[in-house]
């Protein structure tokens, strides 16, 4: 006997949501980074991380802040 189970990627809010949660753990980033990589990354939770951790790593490389817009309606 076994267990046959539907694994589905995560939707945007719970992407969103372990990228805020790993963004904490690692000092802070600008609000809307976690909703740009979540939207941009539609695969699993590992890619996910591994763009915020790229992100990070190559802004510190070269010194520079991580800014992204505010997404908001118009």
């Amino acid at each position: 006997m076994g267990l046959i189970a539907d694994i589905q990627p995560p939707d945007l809010e719970t992407k969103v949501a372990i990228l805020q949660k790993r963004r904490s753990r690692n000092g802070n980033a600008a609000d809307g980074l976690a909703l740009f990589i979540a939207t941009n990354i539609r695969s699993n939770v590992r890619e996910l991380e591994g763009a915020l951790i790229r992100l990070v790593a190559h802004s510190s490389l070269i010194g520079a802040e991580l800014r992204f817009p505010t997404l908001s309606r118009y």
